[in-house]
């Protein structure tokens, strides 16, 4: 019989920035009286994490992104639970506008809000429903890599201010104008599109980030320590363990 073995499956991250526009080349922010600094907060929301129990080992083995089990792992692999989910990051701009007696306006950036959302998924085969221990060691296994999505976007929020407030080097680049009423719209585009630019920027770097940490979590030593964990246990019924409940309900449907 193979010795069981977690594997993480790379979480899917999507990153919505918003729509790229170009520059008026006609706008004169200079223009403008230089403007405050938009304030620029970050919100962070996560769902609770939602367990599949459908799939056994050999489904989940199937699973798109089974591929990266390190080379040096000494024991053959049967994949036990795996972690999915996305990332969402969504930015909104607000901005506010003065105009003058000759129906010239000057529109200038008054804040940006950074929203990041966290939606993990773990599976667990439901081979493991009759044996205590290894769910008990997979499961914390598969929580690892939420937490580590949790850090990296606490470690993120100082690095995604700071970068925001680069699009904005100096006080005339708060604003665009004077211009047309006519072209109030396009003036805001163009500062949406100066914050997008270095937005994507960094939440490209923040998923190449995240990759690398989820990585670093499934090494060989964790594999390793993973098989070994439950080895004298294979096929027999961990009596500590069926004394207490499991942390999540096996038996309750995704």
């Amino acid at each position: 019989m193979l010795l069981r073995r977690v594997r993480f499956a790379a979480i899917g991250a999507f990153a919505a920035l918003g729509p790229l526009v170009f520059p008026l080349p006609v706008l004169a922010a200079e223009a403008c009286a230089p403007g405050e600094a938009p304030a620029i907060e970050i919100v962070v929301s996560e769902d609770e994490p939602r367990f599949d129990y459908k799939f056994s080992r050999e489904e989940l083995g199937r699973f798109p992104g089974n591929n990266g089990i390190p080379m040096l792992a000494i024991y053959d692999i049967t994949v036990n639970a795996l972690s999915a989910g996305r990332m969402r990051v969504r930015h909104s701009l607000s901005f506010r506008r003065t105009m003058s007696p000759d129906k010239q306006v000057c529109v200038y950036i008054s804040g940006i809000e950074v929203a990041i959302h966290i939606e993990p998924v773990i599976y667990m085969a439901k081979e493991l429903k009759t044996l205590p221990c290894e769910y008990k060691q997979y499961l914390e296994h598969e929580m690892k890599h939420i937490e580590a999505d949790r850090r990296l976007v606490e470690d993120y929020r100082d690095i995604i201010r700071r970068n925001a407030g680069f699009a904005f080097p100096q006080p005339a680049d708060f604003a665009v104008g004077p211009v047309p009423a006519s072209l109030r719209k396009e003036a805001e585009e163009e500062l949406t599109y100066n914050v997008t630019g270095v937005l994507r920027s960094t939440i490209d770097s923040m998923m190449r980030e995240r990759s690398f940490r989820q990585r670093e979590i499934d090494s060989v030593g964790e594999y390793n320590s993973l098989t070994l964990a439950c080895a004298t246990q294979e096929g027999v019924s961990d009596p500590a363990a069926s004394e207490e409940e499991p942390a999540f309900d096996i038996n309750k449907p995704f």
